[in-house]
């Protein structure tokens, strides 16, 4: 399926190499290192699904006959709605929970909560509910339980990606995107396209505080301490409320009981069935009704011979199904790569004096690549960090494809690091092979590091991305802020930094056993910049002492240079020409 495609990689490639070798000249004092991470996964065998649970999706809606519109991994943020479906196997009647939450470093914050009552093969749904026109930007998570089973899936709320953009217009446009944001005041910000999340947290100015927060997702300079700073959402987008639930009729019907012999059907067990949307196993759904006793017999492959997943029993003049989870990387032909074909075929056999056999075939196709790779950043200065002309900035950063319960994935392609003012930080990487590979030898995950050194007379704000890209175009970008102090000759007030409040507050749902943020508690340390006041927090266990070695630290990593109060923090900030006329 990849081949068509491979001149525009190859193209997308030389492109990307032309780009680094123009911009790398005119890096400031620049050096970088790569590292590939390896994650091999053997393939596990096939196995037959019995839980109640079968499959989960998050889509735009379904309609009255059971159909899915727009089965996806990323919205944007005017989705008048977004629907949870979720594929009931065979239970007993029950009450399946639907719980949806807004995630963060520091936890999942519970939004609202559907009870429906489902029988064995029922279609239940769960709709959200754009009620305010523009929906918060971030990663959103749904879970089902049912008799004790929990499956859960997660989706982004992302803008849309800028097109026809070089790579340099891109960043360029990245950054533009956060001058022009409502949160003047952010120092960092996490993007992607549509396929990616979106959200945005930082050093934020206590000056201005609104009422909806949410917490930081670039690592701290520390790889043990989860430290995130507040950040505030825009007043324009608001989280989704609670919509209709309930349960949806099938789009097929079960095969019926013929006069003689078996009627038998095989297809993909996901909710849409000649596709499979949610790695990292095809779901393979088998039917059958006869009129003796039958034994069914699944088969798949991806290229060559039919190989045996499973069987399941048919008694006379009744019906009976099946699911089976593969691994395509287990098949002959193996490939798990976004296009792939995965030919199936179920055999029913029974005996009238002699063995006879009604075979039934299909085709399931490995869904697109709809999710961005995430990308981790770990900075030595952390982020929100004063610095000085030929100071050394170093960032490490991990780009990582969802492996389970995303979609079908092509791999990590481009990782790079651009920062204003000086272009491109060191070389980027880019993957050797111009096209994706499957299973074992995909790149699940790759680390690269660059240096960033401060240039002479630098800005107020020095902006530095992250910038992660899979095979099929998919972007995300995780963005950090420094400062540069810069005192003016005849500057009249001079003020340094000094620490505020100090206090710890209870987490949500800190109160409450159920929840993952039990017994957890926010500490908040609090310090001023010339009469600016700024916010940091870390989540911790709630204990005796729990935030002092976090408060001595934060302490002790006050900035020790002497800021001028006339202009801080715009010391040294060229005039806008844009607003002079």
């Amino acid at each position: 399926m990849f081949h068509a495609k491979s001149q525009r990689w190859m193209t997308r490639a030389a492109l990307f190499t032309v780009l680094v070798l123009g911009l790398v000249a005119w890096s400031p004092g620049i050096t970088s290192t790569q590292v590939q991470l390896s994650q091999k996964k053997e393939p596990s065998p096939p196995a037959e699904l019995k839980s109640p649970i079968i499959s989960m999706m998050a889509a735009s809606s379904i309609d009255a006959k059971g159909q899915i519109v727009n089965p996806t991994f990323t919205f944007p943020p005017n989705e008048p709605q977004i629907t949870a479906i979720v594929y009931v196997g065979k239970i007993n009647a029950s009450q399946l929970r639907i719980t949806w939450y807004k995630t963060s470093d520091d936890g999942d914050e519970k939004l609202f909560e559907h009870q429906i009552q489902v029988k064995s093969n029922d279609q239940a749904f769960s709709v959200c509910k754009n009620a305010s026109g523009t929906l918060e930007l971030g990663t959103y998570k749904v879970v089902a339980t049912l008799e004790g089973q929990s499956e859960e899936i997660e989706f982004d709320v992302s803008q849309p990606k800028q097109q026809n953009k070089t790579s340099n217009n891109r960043v360029e446009k990245l950054f533009e995107d956060q001058a022009e944001s409502k949160d003047g005041d952010r120092a960092f910000s996490i993007t992607t396209n549509p396929r990616g999340s979106l959200t945005a947290s930082t050093y934020e100015s206590a000056d201005n505080l609104e009422p909806q927060m949410r917490k930081i997702a670039w690592d701290a300079s520390s790889n043990t301490a989860r430290i995130t700073t507040t950040a505030f959402t825009a007043p324009q987008s608001k989280r989704p409320v609670a919509g209709a639930s309930g349960t949806a009729p099938q789009p097929a019907s079960a095969p019926s009981v013929p006069t003689y012999g078996c009627d038998v059907k095989v297809y993909g067990g996901e909710i849409i069935r000649p596709r499979d949307f949610i790695a990292d196993t095809v779901q393979i759904k088998s039917e059958a009704a006869c009129q003796s006793a039958s034994v069914v017999h699944v088969q798949a492959t991806v290229r060559g011979v039919l190989q045996d997943v499973g069987s399941y029993p048919v008694a006379a003049g009744q019906s009976n199904s099946a699911v089976f989870n593969v691994d395509p990387c287990w098949l002959p032909g193996v490939s798990d790569l976004p296009g792939t074909e995965v030919s199936v075929q179920a055999i029913a056999e029974w005996f009238d004096q002699q063995k006879l056999q009604k075979v039934a075939k299909g085709v399931i196709t490995l869904n697109h690549d709809l999710l961005a790779p995430r990308v981790k950043v770990v900075s030595t200065p952390a982020r929100g960090t004063t610095v000085k002309a030929g100071d050394k900035i170093n960032l490490k950063v991990t780009a990582q494809e969802r492996r389970i319960r995303g979609p079908w994935q092509t791999g990590v392609k481009v990782v790079q690091v651009t920062a204003i003012p000086g272009g491109m930080v060191g070389g980027g990487w880019v993957n050797p092979s111009n096209l994706p590979k499957p299973c074992t030898e995909k790149t699940w995950e790759q680390e690269y590091g660059a240096t960033y050194t401060v240039p002479n007379n630098p800005p107020p704000t020095i902006k530095i991305c992250a910038i992660a890209e899979d095979y099929i175009g998919n972007e995300s970008a995780q963005c950090g802020d420094f400062y540069a102090n810069v005192m003016p000759p005849n500057c009249k007030l001079k003020g340094y930094a000094h620490s505020d409040l100090l206090d710890a507050s209870p987490v949500l749902g800190a109160f409450d056993p159920a929840s993952p943020n039990y017994n957890m508690i926010s500490c908040n340390f609090r310090w001023t910049i010339c009469a600016k006041s700024y916010l940091k927090t870390k989540v911790v266990k709630n204990s005796q002492g729990a935030c002092k070695s976090f408060f001595d630290s934060e302490k002790a990593n006050l900035p020790k240079d002497q800021f001028c109060c006339d202009c801080y923090p715009n010391c040294g900030a060229k005039p806008d020409r844009r607003r002079s006329h």
